[in-house]
C-alpha cells in the first residue's frame, strides 16, 4: 500500500503552487452543480483541497424550536433538513479536485466509488465545507477522505464546525 500523499513540505516553489491552483480551479469550473450554488474553492494544496458552499437561507417558515431558534430573523439552515444529494455532490467534488491538485500534470479525473456515512446534526449552519485529501496515490486509481461540516451557527459565529458527513472515495485518473 502507498504511503499517503505528503503535505506541502514548505519548498513548494510558487511556480508549482501556482499551476497547482490553476488547474484546480479549471476543473472546478466544469462542476456546474456545485460552482451553481455558490460554491467555491477555499483553499489548495498538494494532495488536500476544501470547498466552501453558502446555505443561508431563511428557515422562518421552518418550524425552529430549541436552543438555536432565535426568533423570525433566523438565517442560515438546519443540517438535518439539508438534502443528503447537495451534500454529496459537495463532498465528491471535494474529493475530485483533491485528486487533481495531487497530481503533476493535467488529467482527468473520474468517480468511480463513493461511500458516505451521513450525520446530520439538528444544528444550523451557514456554509458548508467540504475538505478532500488524497490519501493513497496510485497510478490509475486514487482514494481520498472526505469531511463535510457545517460552519456559523445561529448563536455563535465563532463555534466550532459541526461534522455533516464522512465520505470516502474512489477516483480512476486518465491523461489529458
Amino acid at each position: 500500500m502507498a504511503d499517503p500523499v505528503e503535505p506541502d513540505s514548505g519548498h513548494d516553489d510558487a511556480t508549482l503552487a501556482e499551476a497547482r491552483r490553476l488547474r484546480v480551479s479549471a476543473a472546478f469550473e466544469s462542476l456546474l452543480l456545485v460552482r451553481g450554488r455558490g460554491g467555491r474553492l477555499h483553499q489548495v494544496s498538494a494532495g488536500m483541497v476544501s470547498l466552501r458552499l453558502p446555505c443561508d437561507l431563511d428557515v422562518t417558515d421552518l418550524d425552529v424550536t430549541g436552543p438555536d431558534a432565535t426568533g423570525p430573523d433566523v438565517k442560515g439552515t438546519r443540517l438535518a433538513e439539508l438534502e443528503a444529494g447537495l451534500i454529496l455532490a459537495l463532498g465528491d467534488a471535494a474529493g475530485m479536485l483533491s485528486v487533481v491538485s495531487a497530481l503533476g500534470e493535467p488529467a482527468k479525473v473520474s468517480t468511480l466509488e463513493l461511500t458516505s456515512n451521513l450525520m446530520l446534526p439538528d444544528q444550523f449552519a451557514r456554509v458548508l465545507e467540504a475538505r478532500g485529501q488524497v490519501v493513497r496515490l496510485g497510478r490509475s486509481i486514487v482514494s481520498a477522505r472526505i469531511e463535510v461540516a457545517g460552519i456559523g451557527g445561529v448563536l455563535d459565529e465563532d463555534r466550532l464546525p459541526v461534522r455533516v458527513a464522512l465520505l470516502q472515495g474512489s477516483y480512476m485518473i486518465a491523461k489529458c
